[in-house]
């Protein structure tokens, strides 16, 4: 006899956001490593009305170069002519206009809006297109300096609930390029003439905690393979097997509601069970309503705002997913994710 023992394991986790970005590549500008670095002191969130959509963070970070920074341009075009400057946000989206300061999300909960120094047109809001300075027109220099870019500030927005704590390490707020004119071809968004970096840490006493810890099993033992006799139906003589995770939720209002997703790995034709280390051999979840919960889904949550104690319940059962299945201890990783809205 062929047995399969399984386990199910389950991990607990809050959202994360992942960032990747592509530009096409241009010439004729001028370039340098010129860097800034804002560090925000780190902010807790210890009154209620500071924890919504909209509450600016108070406490402006600013940069300020004490002199001009040297470049390298690219004088090919030759002739004369003034400079013109352009800044990108890097694929972040715009959240909203406060008090004239445009910001743009950084991740689920937190939105930057900064101003840059550029000559002849003062401390203006990121990102802009072909902002002329004021230097009166001359012939190209290789290796110019320049004071715009050298100074300017940030600041930050909540833009949703921030639940337990959020850190954002050395994250690119824009970045400032040159051009030679206004019509020199595309920019090589690889050569900006400068950048700025900013940390921040949030904290708030809105959190969860599980009676579980961050991750448990579901344990099945053995299993004969000769007991998968049709594919995605439980196992003969074995059914779902029940589970309940309860929580504890701090400082929630009335006007919360608490969620909570399903992340798993499977195949993205049929998101319906989640993929496992054994070939042919997947984990089915189902809901209280005895239906199937596919991947990215959305769980019934039960939460009593008096009491700030919830529940999720769920069953999981093995299945068959091909004609042929392995043999071996299998293993199954499911992610619940929760959130406050």
């Amino acid at each position: 006899m062929i047995n399969v023992k399984v386990i199910v394991l389950f991990f607990i986790v809050l959202l994360n956001v992942n960032y990747s970005y592509a530009f096409e590549v241009g010439d004729n500008q001028c370039h340098s490593s010129k860097s800034f670095f804002l560090n925000f002191p780190e902010t807790s969130l210890g009154e209620i009305e500071q924890n919504f959509p909209g509450w600016v963070i108070p406490g402006d970070q600013s940069w300020n170069e004490a002199s001009n920074y040297s470049s390298t341009c690219d004088c090919t075009v030759g002739g004369k002519q003034r400079m013109y400057f352009t800044s990108s946000v890097e694929g972040k989206s715009f959240y909203k206009t406060i008090d004239g300061w445009n910001y743009y999300n950084i991740n689920e909960y937190l939105a930057v809006a900064t101003r840059v120094f550029i000559f002849g047109q003062g401390t203006i809001n990121v990102p802009f297109v072909t902002k002329p300075n004021a230097s009166s027109s001359g012939a190209c220099v290789l290796h110019p300096t320049f004071s715009s870019g050298g100074a300017g500030l940030a600041r930050f927005v909540i833009t949703k609930r921030v639940v337990g704590e959020i850190e954002v390490n050395n994250i690119n707020l824009f970045k400032l390029y040159a051009q030679q004119y206004p019509t020199a071809g595309f920019i090589d968004f690889s050569k900006p003439i400068s950048s700025v970096n900013a940390s921040i840490k949030i904290t708030s006493p809105l959190g969860c905690t599980f009676d579980v810890g961050s991750a448990f099993g579901v344990d099945f033992g053995e299993i004969s393979t000769s007991s998968f006799e049709s594919k995605y139906n439980p196992p003969t003589g074995v059914g779902a097997k029940p589970f309940n995770i309860e929580f504890t939720c701090t400082t929630v209002l009335p006007s919360d509601i608490i969620s909570a997703h399903l992340r798993m790995n499977s195949d993205p034709t049929l998101p319906y069970y989640a993929t496992t280390n054994l070939d042919g051999v997947g984990v089915v979840v189902l809901g209280t309503d005895g239906y199937v919960v596919p991947a990215d889904s959305a769980l019934d949550v039960q939460f009593d705002v008096d009491t700030e104690k919830g529940s999720i319940s769920l069953s999981v059962y093995p299945t068959r997913t091909k004609d042929k299945m392995e043999a071996g201890e299998m293993n199954a990783m499911l992610v619940i994710e929760m959130g406050v809205n």
